[in-house]
């Protein structure tokens, strides 16, 4: 048997409970996950033919000795459901250790593969299954001018809102995205260890988009990988307190525009730039708080 990874788009468990990535391996899906930071360390997994990767903390004496747990601290542990069982492929044919061997070496040249990748993400789904647009173009003026205001509902199929949330595009296949929702997303350690990861001074909101914004800087992408879906009840959070949201995503805004783009500016037109966008961000967050007073006054007149 041979299962198309694509067809477990959010299968949880293995030993953190969180999405599990697969590699196909000389034609045979493998599923794999990696633990723990340092060394590589690439663990067979024990179990004869159900040997799948959570006999590492569940079967006899390595379930009793924790040794995972000790590993982990000191090594990258690379632990695997060997092939034919779990939930890894296989084949019809006679099997030797050195097939087992070869599954292990296909999993390292693969986890070796695409270094100059920094963060992937999945499909994002709302909980009545529809499409989240989780990846986008970068932030600009003109699409802010048209998202979630007046202008917008006037022209609803203005191509400026269409280009920045990538509608022009259906979903359906992986591809390099200018920056991906940190609501799910998978960062290469390498690229933390050089640069971090989110910048603190990003409150609640566009600490994904400059975190993407730096990995493109250095000459690294940003890939969206649909065959992943994740469904996300988006904007949870946020409506406990609407207004104050407001005012940090625009602060947000304008901390990403003064940092990321501000600088690549002519050092005479920087301080017109940061003034027009303060102005302008400021003016679009106060008419959406004022929209949602005028909606609170509604519905307390109409009961």
């Amino acid at each position: 048997r041979s299962p198309d990874p694509r067809r477990h788009p959010a299968q949880t468990g293995g030993l953190t409970g969180v999405p599990m990535p697969f590699a196909t391996i000389d034609g045979i899906a493998t599923r794999y996950e990696v633990l723990g930071d340092g060394p590589p360390l690439l663990m067979f997994s024990p179990g004869g033919f159900d040997a799948t990767l959570e006999k590492w903390s569940s079967l006899g004496i390595y379930g009793k000795t924790k040794m995972l747990e000790q590993l982990v601290r000191h090594y990258s542990c690379i632990v695997f459901d060997r092939r034919e069982t779990g939930q890894s492929g296989g084949r019809v044919e006679r099997i030797t250790w050195l097939h087992y061997v070869a599954q292990g070496k296909g999993l390292l040249d693969h986890l070796e593969s695409n270094p100059e990748i920094a963060i992937v993400a999945p499909k994002l789904l709302n909980p009545d299954g529809t499409l989240q647009f989780s990846c986008r173009r970068f932030p600009n003026p003109l699409a802010a001018l048209f998202r979630n205001t007046l202008l917008g509902k006037l022209f609803p199929n203005n191509r400026f809102t269409k280009e920045y949330l990538m509608q022009d595009w259906s979903h359906d296949g992986p591809r390099e995205v200018d920056w991906v929702s940190g609501a799910a997303l998978l960062v290469r350690d390498t690229f933390v260890n050089e640069s971090g990861l989110f910048d603190q001074d990003f409150v609640m909101f566009c600490e994904d988009v400059d975190l993407c914004f730096q990995a493109w800087k250095q000459g690294k992408k940003v890939i969206y990988l649909p065959e992943y879906q994740i469904t996300h009840a988006i904007g949870r959070s946020t409506d406990k307190a609407p207004n104050r949201m407001i005012g940090r995503f625009h602060r947000s805004m304008f901390l990403f525009y003064s940092k990321n783009i501000v600088p690549t500016m002519n050092p005479v037109v920087r301080p017109f730039a940061l003034a027009m966008a303060a102005s302008a961000l400021a003016l679009r967050a106060s008419m959406f708080i004022v929209r949602n007073k005028i909606d609170v006054l509604k519905r307390k007149f109409s009961k």
